[in-house]
């Protein structure tokens, strides 16, 4: 056997080698992050399939967007209701 076809083979076995990790790791990946049970050949176990769901359109991110903000204005205000109530607790003159 030749070096050349030595490097070919040696190649050979690291992209399999690297294939094989890059498989493993994403399986890990789905069963961590998603709660996944897969089979030895990957596939999902229960035969269920796990789609990420439906889309979520432009205008209910807005929304949402909205709604985050109005949570952060009520908190703040909550947040400033609280601090002069304490104070008027600590200093009732």
């Amino acid at each position: 056997m030749s070096v050349k076809d030595e490097r070919q083979e040696e190649g050979a076995r690291n992209e399999q080698k690297r294939a094989e990790y890059i498989e493993s790791q994403t399986r890990r990946h789905l069963m961590d992050t998603r709660g996944l049970e897969l089979d030895d050949k990957g596939a999902v176990r229960d035969g269920q399939w796990q789609g990420g769901g439906r889309r979520i359109r432009e205008e209910e991110v807005k929304q949402l967007e909205e709604m985050v903000e109005m949570v952060e204005v009520l908190k703040k205000a909550a947040d400033a209701a609280g601090r002069s109530s304490t104070r008027e607790e600590e200093d009732p003159s």
